[in-house]
């Protein structure tokens, strides 16, 4: 059984070493991801296996495409919003980037600046 929170339920297969915060189902369904980098900012917002897992969970939730990437309108459809200025900004301020889309890394940093 995996160590990490949970993960394996996407896979059933070993997870990455124990230093890595990112679970199996991160590392396969977003292959670009450059984990080291992720897991320094996750330490940084000092998040542990385990809440990086639940961040996970939601985020595959509402990225209904699959891509490893949220659009606004899965953004809208999620939360049950309809398009207004301000939906549009909220969105904006997750799109760190600027390219109409918050990935995982976005989503989790902008959470946790809005719940701190």
């Amino acid at each position: 059984m995996c160590e990490y929170a949970g993960c394996c339920f996407c896979c059933r297969s070993r997870c990455p070493p124990p230093s890595s915060i990112l679970c199996c189902f991160v590392l396969t369904t977003l292959p670009r991801i450059n984990s080291q980098d992720w897991d320094i900012t996750f330490k940084a917002l000092g998040l542990n296996y385990k809440q990086v897992n639940k961040f996970w969970r939601v985020f595959y939730k509402i990225n209904k495409s699959g891509d490893g990437e949220v659009s606004l309108i899965e953004f809208m459809n999620y939360f049950d919003l309809e398009r207004t200025t301000y939906v549009e900004k909220a969105f904006s301020y997750c799109d760190t980037v600027g390219g109409g889309e918050m990935d995982f890394l976005e989503f989790v940093v902008s959470i946790v600046n809005f719940c701190r």
